[in-house]
């Protein structure tokens, strides 16, 4: 069963079977910028929603289900993730479920993770155009992140063209992810300790 989020356009609350069974609640997103913003409500003290106090105490963090096509324009580029959260493809392959930066020139990474134990699966990045900054497809600065089955391609920036973390960060992991034909102005083509 799913339910519109009041006031929070493109993103449901849906309960998903698992295999024991029980039930398992996450936010089914069709745009980034509002799936986020609804996760950051869920991570609040005042939690709106009886569905995503039960998915918080499923999940360790707060899962935005992300539905196959192409995420494109500055309201799905740049997002700053700061919390808890898994960012997970539906598609059959990453490419599937493409954020699409169009090639234009930015001052800006495709992802960008300050704080939190983040976690993308299954979703590819492609033509960020980070001029003169680092990070191309993902910048981390802080927390932890994990990529899952991640495509970085056709990223540019000042440092780690496809991925840049900074020494604030405390763990990077990286599995069966394709990091390549990515582009740094100064150091750090595939991915860069910042």
């Amino acid at each position: 069963s799913s339910s519109a989020l009041p006031g929070i356009p493109n993103a449901t609350n849906t309960s998903l079977p698992t295999s024991d069974g029980s039930e398992c609640f996450a936010l089914l997103a069709t745009a980034l910028q509002p799936a986020l913003q609804a996760a950051r409500a869920a991570t609040a003290s005042t939690v709106p929603s009886a569905h995503t106090r039960r998915a918080l105490s499923i999940a360790s963090s707060p899962q935005v289900l992300l539905l196959p096509g192409v995420y494109s324009g500055h309201h799905n580029c740049g997002q700053v993730l700061d919390t808890d959260l898994q960012l997970v493809g539906l598609g059959r392959l990453p490419s599937d479920v493409l954020f699409d930066c169009g090639g234009d020139a930015t001052s800006t990474p495709g992802l960008i993770v300050v704080s939190g134990a983040v976690r993308l699966e299954n979703m590819a990045i492609h033509n960020v155009r980070n001029a003169g900054s680092p990070g191309g497809g993902v910048l981390a600065t802080g927390g932890s992140l994990e990529l899952m089955r991640v495509e970085l391609r056709n990223n540019t920036a000042l440092l780690g063209g496809g991925l840049c973390a900074t020494g604030g960060v405390d763990s990077l992991t990286v599995v069966e992810s394709d990091v390549s034909a990515n582009r740094a102005e100064s150091a750090g083509i595939v991915a860069s300790l910042c």
